[in-house]
């Protein structure tokens, strides 16, 4: 009987230890906010905004992401660790650098904490370089997911020329 009682609590001690937890650990937060600001495009995730800059003036639509979208947002964020990721990332000491450049700015707000990074294209190589393309990575999954939008496939592309 004890062998049996100790076999229940060690399998439910498993079952709490493992799986379960890494569910409740995935579980995005009602606080999870994000804005992210390319060279002339920017989007916030709190007031579904997304602009888009031209010559004449900016375009500005509301765009709300649904959950599923945020969640995958949150869960590659989490994944990648952007919550370890430095203010700027700096070019490495031996880097090419290049002409235009542009930086991709991502702020998130994860349970009440306030993150900010910033990636440029100046140079080809960072410090922390494995992060610097963690960061495009999530900067590309968060374009595609937006792009997906009938309002935002309708804008045209910026006319601003960067020389």
């Amino acid at each position: 009987m004890m062998k049996v009682l100790y076999c229940k609590l060690l399998l439910l001690s498993i079952y709490t230890f493992s799986g379960c937890q890494s569910q409740r650990g995935d579980k995005m937060p009602d606080d999870f906010a994000f804005k992210i600001i390319w060279s002339t495009t920017s989007y916030d995730s709190e007031t579904g905004k997304y602009s888009e800059r031209y010559t004449y003036g900016d375009s500005v639509i509301t765009a709300y992401l649904n959950k599923k979208e945020l969640e995958s947002i949150y869960r590659f964020s989490e994944q990648i660790k952007f919550s370890t990721f430095p203010p700027e990332f700096r070019c490495a000491t031996k880097s090419d650098t290049g002409f235009p450049f542009f930086d991709t700015t991502i702020e998130m707000t994860v349970n009440s904490k306030y993150m900010k990074s910033k990636n440029t294209t100046f140079c080809d190589t960072k410090e922390r370089n494995n992060d610097a393309e963690n960061f495009d990575r999530l900067s590309d999954e968060i374009s595609k997911i937006l792009k997906k939008r009938e309002k935002i496939k309708k804008m045209p592309n910026s006319d601003i020329m960067f020389m």
